[in-house]
């Protein structure tokens, strides 16, 4: 072979080479920044802004608060303005409540903030099982018979590999509609005979089937939280920059798992994040609870005065005022404050580097 021969040789092996290590890299990377275990952190401030037409009407706010969980820290809570206000438990959630306020200008801001520290990594809790865990619910039809029979096919026992294999039959099974989809449609009997969902579906049909199975499991509502960088800021008014999101909690025989259905449908790898939290995912508990709760703040600012705005996701609040001319404008602003997923993927970027310069540099010298 002559030279050029050679050389030509030489570069296309360095070209190969370099693909592989691209490859590599990436895969690298990205295995770093979804797979190994870390802490992500945010500021949540949810400021209500109140106007009004005249002085002294008399305003009412109750806005549901999330709470501490197996994959989630909630703290520094505090609020500022010129309320008076304060907080209670109801039932599993606690609420905050401002009453009436008079002597006040005709506008009025009302600021809650506190910080979520979100986990990712394997997420397994003990908690006890409770009969609602194997019960039917709104929207949870697991007693019906398509899909009681379901249930057998996909399940023989209660076993960690049965409630697995439900999770990757809902994540197949439900496509996400085209375009916009209006109403309050989360039935799991509808969700499954039609096919076409989106993440309260696939979370009630998850939670149908097992229940359908004996294997307890409770359908979770909340929001998943932004995923860019750390210390960016996004704002939102009359919603959240995180969108309002469901998912299931499933007992395996000894824990509680994690367990995203709706998420599974749009990667591979079912397997590897059944039972793993992305870091995102901030709870507001089991929907059976949070309706509930929500229903009572709505009924508690009816009670009160003249609904003036209200919401269940992505916001949780209910706003009343005795009075015309009143409205309220709610404004979101979460910050990311550490996330320690980029800080995985930096170090191994940075060490998977250098061990391919330094693979090169032998290969070259050789």
């Amino acid at each position: 072979m002559g030279r050029d021969g050679v050389l030509a040789r030489h570069t296309v092996l360095r070209v190969l080479r370099l693909v592989v290590y691209t490859v590599l890299l990436f895969l690298a990377v990205f295995s770093a920044f979804f797979i190994l275990p870390a802490t992500v952190r945010y500021e949540v401030v949810e400021v209500y802004m109140f106007s009004a037409d005249r002085p002294d009407v008399p305003l009412y706010l109750a806005v549901m608060l999330p709470g501490n969980g197996p994959y989630q820290t909630i703290a520094d809570f505090g609020m500022a303005g010129d309320a008076r206000a304060g907080v209670q438990k109801w039932g599993t959630h606690d609420v905050m409540l401002m009453e009436a306020l008079t002597g006040l200008d005709s506008t009025h801001e009302l600021e809650i903030s506190y910080s979520v520290a979100l986990s990712q990594g394997r997420a397994r809790w003990i908690t006890p099982v409770e009969d609602r865990h194997l019960q039917p619910q709104a929207n949870i039809e697991s007693d019906h018979p398509l899909l009681l029979a379901q249930a057998t096919q996909l399940a023989g026992g209660q076993s960690r590999e049965d409630a697995y294999q439900i999770y990757t039959f809902t994540a197949g099974h439900l496509s996400w509609p085209e375009g916009t989809r209006m109403g309050d449609g989360q039935s799991a009997l509808e969700a499954y005979q039609t096919g076409v969902g989106v993440c309260g579906e696939f979370a009630n049909l998850m939670t149908a089937l097992c229940q359908a199975a004996r294997i307890p499991a409770a359908s979770i509502t909340g929001l998943s939280l932004p995923w860019g960088p750390p210390l960016v800021t996004q704002k939102a008014t009359w919603s959240h920059p995180g969108g309002a999101h469901a998912w299931v909690e499933v007992y395996t025989g000894e824990y509680w798992e994690f367990a995203d259905p709706s998420w599974a449908s749009r990667v591979p790898l079912h397997q590897l994040w059944f039972g793993r939290t992305q870091g995102a995912h901030l709870s507001y508990g089991e929907v059976a609870a949070h309706d509930e709760v929500y229903g009572d703040m709505v009924n508690w600012a009816e009670i009160q005065g003249d609904i003036i705005g209200a919401m269940s996701a992505p916001l949780k609040f209910a706003a009343a005022a005795r009075g015309e001319g009143v409205s309220v404008e709610p404004t979101v602003t979460v910050k990311k404050t550490w996330d320690g997923r980029w800080s995985n993927a930096a170090a191994i970027f940075v060490a998977v580097t250098v061990g391919l310069a330094l693979l090169e540099d032998r290969i070259r010298q050789r």
